[in-house]
């Protein structure tokens, strides 16, 4: 059987084998959804429970004026009472009422009111009573120095950055550039990335372990050479995370495009914020923020830098991480050897901040060019400048991935040669350099 058979049935043996494991469907399938879920799920129980109060907050005032002008803008959640504070604060003893709100008459002066409860409503509820309340005392302020509301509005409304991305071609116009989007997705992304080399290159390791232990390896030897079944179990479970990431990039659009026409629908149905009377502002998102909502386009460039930038990342780690099980007899003897590795693989998740907040500074693009950091960082600078960057940076990045790669295949090679048939003893470091200076 020729060498490249023998690497081809290796390859197929280790792809059929992880895909057709049920444990591969579950975390394929139902892992995402979890994801999403986690996140999800809060924001929404968060959103749903902002819209409704199931209990109504009294008011007491003794200004015998503000109090209306609350209850007028909220009266899901507000309304007056005409009992004092002894009473109220009996049915709050008696749990017939959560809290109460007092409204004194130097309300103005002192820029308080009192809340009575028998503990915190909450961040929602007091947020809920410092609008309605600031609201009220704003315009009266506004109304007795004879300031117009809508000049004050205009004064105190912030100025906004839109962001408009020209394009290198003069006849294709100038579209919005979404820049919170693609530091979202360049955070998201980065580690991503980060996981799944840790996740692979793990498999990759734990499984060259595991037939060495069982000696397995010794009955595969002696028909392929150690560096057809090293070189086609990584290729073997590099294809598997291809098809899970591929799988997962498919669902993250399905997601996308779904959320936005659903966000639509909520936002036509009922205001996320609710527009200040008199005073023309708005929180930060808005009913006609979430109705125009779209989903970013987003550049060829980043979805080829996915698939390779992970490809380079994977093959790069997993190769040193199948010399590191080779050389070792069980997996709590691959940790501390594995360590230098584990840290080339976190030093860019540590600088994954700076990178994204000045994607274009010296040390950015230093960073970006060391072939062990580039799968993280060179992608998440893609990202975040939208593939806008000088193209001899991401060619000479991926020129130096492919090269150290090939690097790490050859010691990795030569560890994997003498140490899959080593038993015994723990190797350590100057053993692995021996390795691979007497390995012919």
């Amino acid at each position: 059987m020729s060498n490249y058979r023998k690497i081809r049935t290796i390859i197929a043996h280790e792809f059929l084998t992880k895909v057709k494991n049920k444990w591969f469907l579950i975390a394929t399938i139902i892992g995402p959804i979890l994801m999403v879920a986690i996140f999800a799920v809060p924001a929404l129980i968060t959103y749903f429970t902002m819209q409704s109060t199931t209990q109504k907050m009294p008011i007491i005032d003794l200004t015998n004026k503000f109090g209306s002008e609350i209850v007028k803008q909220n009266k899901e959640v507000f309304y007056l009472s005409n009992l004092n504070i002894e009473a109220l604060s009996d049915s709050v003893r008696l749990d017939k009422i959560s809290s109460f709100l007092v409204i004194d008459t130097n309300m103005l002066a002192n820029s308080q009111v009192k809340l009575y409860s028998m503990g915190s409503g909450g961040l929602s509820a007091n947020d809920k009573i410092l609008k309605a309340v600031n609201e009220v005392r704003t315009k009266e302020l506004l109304a007795t120095s004879g300031i117009d509301t809508n000049t004050f509005a205009n004064i105190s409304k912030s100025i906004e950055i839109k962001e408009l991305k020209l394009s290198a071609d003069k006849n294709k116009g100038i579209e919005e550039n979404n820049s919170d989007f693609q530091f979202v997705l360049a955070y998201i992304i980065a580690f991503a990335i980060y996981m799944m080399i840790i996740l692979y290159g793990s498999k990759v390791m734990n499984g060259v372990i595991e037939e060495k232990a069982n000696r397995i390896v010794e009955i595969i030897v002696s028909s392929a050479k150690p560096f057809e079944i090293m070189f086609g179990k990584v290729v073997g479970i590099g294809l598997v995370g291809i098809v899970q990431v591929l799988f997962w990039v498919i669902l993250v659009f399905i997601i996308l495009y779904i959320a936005a026409p659903l966000l639509q629908s909520i936002g036509a149905d009922s205001s996320v914020a609710t527009q200040m009377p008199g005073m023309g502002g708005t929180d930060a998102i808005s009913k006609e923020a979430i109705e125009t909502m779209k989903i970013p386009s987003i550049s060829p460039l980043i979805v080829f830098s996915l698939f390779f930038y992970f490809l380079a990342g994977y093959f790069i780690y997993a190769t040193l991480y199948a010399g590191i099980g080779s050389a070792v007899d069980q997996e709590s003897d691959a940790g501390q050897i594995s360590t230098p590795i584990t840290i080339l693989i976190v030093v860019p998740i540590l600088m994954i901040s700076a990178i994204v907040n000045d994607p274009n500074s010296t040390m950015s693009i230093i960073l970006s060019l060391v072939p062990f950091f580039s799968p993280i960082l060179m992608l998440a600078r893609i990202i975040i400048t939208d593939g806008v960057l000088p193209m001899w940076q991401v060619i000479l990045s991926m020129i130096l991935c492919i090269l150290t790669f090939l690097g790490c295949l050859w010691i990795a090679a030569k560890i994997y040669r003498i140490g899959i048939l080593s038993y015994g003893k723990k190797p350590t470091f100057s053993d692995l350099w021996k390795w691979v200076r007497q390995a012919q």
